[in-house]
């Protein structure tokens, strides 16, 4: 019963990243058009202030700026890596901790998100 809910599962996680690929593909080849649209119509693009430049550039600073204390986070301590090498771990420890992991990522990155929104 396990066995084929977890080839269920992983068929799944197959068909999702074949269209994740796709979308991929689709939105390249959309960004591509519209780049070359935009170098061919250059009266299109809008001017940009040079506050909304300095705005930017702010925000990308403070991101800049906040990526190693992110990073912090997804690094293990010395100790727990060594743990790691002396003991196994299940199936279900692998789980829980790639789902907290996400949720944390989740967690952070809605404030960015609307951060970023907030211009």
């Amino acid at each position: 019963m396990k066995a084929a809910s977890a080839k269920r599962l992983v068929a799944q996680r197959s068909n999702n990243h074949k269209v994740l690929r796709r979308l991929n593909a689709e939105i390249l080849t959309h960004q591509q058009n519209v780049r070359e649209f935009l170098q061919a119509n250059r009266q299109l693009i809008p001017e940009v202030s040079g506050d909304a430049k300095r705005r930017v550039l702010a925000l990308l600073r403070d991101y800049a700026q906040e990526i190693p204390s992110c990073l912090n986070g997804l690094m293990p301590s010395p100790e727990a890596f060594a743990e790691t090498k002396t003991r196994s771990v299940s199936n279900q420890e692998i789980a829980g901790a790639a789902r907290a992991v996400r949720d944390d990522r989740v967690s952070q990155s809605l404030p960015i998100c609307s951060l970023g929104c907030s211009y």
